[in-house]
């Protein structure tokens, strides 16, 4: 069964919407896991930055122990 012109032109133009509907799905998902890979990125910053603050603390923590233990050692 032979198509008519216009029903190829149809076809055509069904295609051609279908794969310019599908490629902004691909740049939309394209955008999305850009903005989650640099919210990824944040979110390690901020850990890491959380992290060195934590081990600060415990560094500032054990000395201040060992300052507390020495002072209760030179009580009367």
């Amino acid at each position: 069964m032979n198509k008519s012109y216009d029903d190829l032109c149809q076809e055509v133009a069904l295609l051609h919407d279908n794969l310019t509907e599908a490629a902004q799905a691909v740049e939309k998902a394209r955008n999305h896991g850009t903005r989650l890979g640099n919210q990824l990125q944040a979110s390690n910053a901020m850990l890491g930055e959380a992290l060195d603050l934590g081990e600060e603390f415990s560094t500032r923590c054990r000395v201040l122990e060992a300052e507390n233990a020495r002072l209760r050692s030179d009580e009367p």
